[in-house]
Formats: C-alpha cells, structure tokens, sequence
C-alpha cells in the first residue's frame, strides 16, 4: 500500500509540476505573443503616420503652390501699373530737371505707348519741346542732347513674368 500511495503521490506531484511548468511556458509564450502584437501594432502606427504626415505635407505644398499661384495673378496686372505709373513718375522729375537746367532744344522720348500715354500729360505743361516716339520696346528712353535717361522696365517686366510662372 505504501508504494501505490508513494506511486500515487509522485504521480500526482509529477502531473502538478507540469501542469505548473507547461502555465509557465504557455504564460511566457502569452507575453512574447502579446510583445510582438504590440511591437507590430505600434509599426503599423508609425507606418501609417509617416504616409499620413506625407499626405497632409503634399496637401499643405499644393495649398501653398496654389495660393502663390493665385496671387501672382492677382498682383502681377497691379504691380506692372505701379512700375509704369512710378516710372512716369520719375521720368516727369528728369524731364523737368532737365528743363530746369537750360534749353535742352528738342527731348525724344521713346518708349511703350502706355507709358508715353502717362508721361504726356504730367510734361505737357514744362517748358521744353518734345517728341515722343511709340518704339514698342520695353524701356523708354529720354534724349536730351548727350544726356539720356533710360528706364529699368524690361528688369520689372522680366520679374513679374517669372512670379507669374
């Protein structure tokens, strides 16, 4: 009897140690299962983050692009009125300088109509004759005697087209 207790009883033992050892093994394995879910989890994330934060950047540089874009067209027609207008200006105060410091004879102006056009009625009351010659270039050009002054428009035309690209 004592042998089929000890034999019972070592049986017993036996199957709660394993019992106890194979909890062990399918709890760490449970753990390093739930580890590599977690670890793929948070790649997954980081993956879809990454596509979601190019997304959004290529949104915003279109956003952005589009903008630009459309207030270029807006400013540029602005703009080149201003440099016509500013330019008429300043070729007013030559002209009058011009006048100013002696009879120059006859002044040639050439230039872009639209700025000629400008330019007519802000000289028309100066005391010095001149003649005005729609050239079609870019710059207009006042000549008075040896002296000539010579806009800068073809550098602003040239500028305001590459805004407008």
């Amino acid at each position: 009897m004592r042998l089929a207790e000890a034999y019972a009883r070592g049986r017993d033992e036996g199957l709660a140690e394993g019992r106890a050892d194979a909890a062990d093994r399918h709890a760490a394995e449970l753990a390093a299962a739930r580890r590599e879910a977690e670890t793929d989890r948070l790649e997954f994330q980081r993956n879809e983050y990454a596509q979601l934060e190019g997304a959004i950047r290529s949104g915003l540089k279109e956003i952005e692009d589009n903008v630009g874009a459309v207030v270029t067209r807006i400013l540029t027609p602005f703009l080149d009125k201003q440099v016509v207008k500013r330019a008429a200006d300043e070729l007013c105060k030559a002209i009058a300088r011009l006048g100013a410091a002696g009879s120059p004879g006859l002044m040639t102006i050439r230039g872009p109509e639209r700025v000629l056009a400008l330019l007519r009625p802000r000289i028309a009351d100066l005391p010095v004759k001149i003649a005005s010659v729609d050239d079609k270039s870019a710059e207009v050009v006042v000549e008075a005697g040896a002296t000539q002054v010579v806009t800068a428009l073809r550098s602003w035309a040239k500028l305001l087209a590459s805004l407008a690209d």
